[in-house]
C-alpha cells in the first residue's frame, strides 16, 4: 500500500507491504512518484524487488573508506592495502554512486589505468 505526503514542494512517497522494508522516496511531482510506486509495487509482486536505498546513499569511496577501516585493518598486508586504497580514493571513479556504478563505467576506468600503467598492476 502507498502512500504520499507532500513535503515543502516535493512529493513523498512511502510503500507499506508485508515481507518487504518499507521504501521511501522523494519527488518533484505526484505523478513522479506514483509512477514510482507503480514499478516498485510490481517488484514486489513479482518477488524481484530489490532496495537500492542505500545504494542510492552511498558512493563507491564511502564502501573504500569503510572497508579500509574495517576489515584491511584486521589483515597481514594491511599497510599495503591502506595505500592501494588512498591511492584509489584520489581518482574520480569513487565519488560515483554506488546505484550509478555499471560495468561499462568500470571498464572505462579500467582502460584509463592500462594508459598509465602496465596489465598486471591495473588488475
Amino acid at each position: 500500500m502507498a502512500t504520499y505526503r507532500q513535503r515543502g514542494k516535493r512529493w513523498e512517497a512511502q510503500v507499506r507491504r508485508k515481507g518487504f522494508p518499507p521504501v521511501t522516496h522523494s519527488f518533484s511531482t505526484k505523478a513522479d512518484a506514483r509512477a514510482w510506486v507503480s514499478v516498485v509495487e510490481s517488484e514486489m509482486e513479482r518477488g524481484v524487488f530489490v532496495d537500492r536505498t542505500e545504494a542510492e546513499k552511498n558512493t563507491l569511496g564511502d564502501l573504500l573508506c569503510r572497508y579500509r577501516d574495517e576489515i584491511s585493518k584486521h589483515k597481514k598486508g594491511a599497510d599495503s592495502e591502506r595505500y592501494r586504497i588512498e591511492l584509489l580514493l584520489r581518482n574520480p571513479i569513487t565519488q560515483i554512486k554506488i546505484s550509478a556504478l555499471s560495468g561499462k563505467r568500470l571498464a572505462e576506468w579500467r582502460d584509463e589505468r592500462l594508459k598509465k600503467v602496465s596489465g598486471s598492476t591495473a588488475t
